[in-house]
């Protein structure tokens, strides 16, 4: 999921970035920018989803080892401020999903 909407992001990134200057008051270029990095952010929390699966973490006590693994607990809230919404949304969105 998240390497597809990299892909789209860098298929559309012209569209974007024109929408995103309208409405940010961005120049062009910051805009694209913008839809760039989020597209690497996005191929970079892809990668981790095929390596991360937990960790096991030493203990206090002889002969035992705690496995820490991660389990999604549920509905989370992300707030965003308006200067870089598309980066910084995907910041929240990537890292949900991995």
């Amino acid at each position: 999921i998240l390497s597809k909407l990299a892909d789209l992001l860098d298929e559309h990134v012209e569209t974007l970035a024109q929408t995103l200057a309208n409405e940010q008051a961005k120049t062009l270029n910051l805009a694209r920018t913008e839809i760039g990095a989020s597209a690497e952010y996005l191929r970079y929390h892809a990668g981790w989803a095929r390596i991360y699966e937990g960790e096991i973490l030493n203990s206090d006590r002889d002969g035992e080892h705690i496995y820490l693994h991660r389990v999604a607990l549920g509905v989370s809230v992300g707030i965003c401020p308006w200067n870089f919404p598309i980066y910084v949304l995907m910041r929240k969105i990537a890292p949900a999903l991995i």
